[in-house]
């Protein structure tokens, strides 16, 4: 087996890198989604305990008019 020259050499790290870059931008894009599903999901919950304590808030407020 004949030993790489430059030209063999310079495709594999030019390739490598483009493997990098490619996984690094997957990488990117799956965290965006995940960060997203966490503020939709953060997001329901906190208008959920609000709805709860308005709701709490006004049957403590129908009790002591009464």
């Amino acid at each position: 087996m004949a030993p790489p020259n430059s030209q063999d050499l310079s495709d594999a790290a030019r390739d490598a890198l483009y493997v990098t870059v490619g996984l690094g931008m997957l990488l990117v894009q799956k965290v965006q989604v995940r960060r997203k599903e966490l503020q939709k999901e953060i997001g329901e919950r906190v208008e959920n305990r609000v709805k709860t304590v308005e709701e709490r808030w006004h049957a403590l407020l129908s009790r002591s008019a009464t």
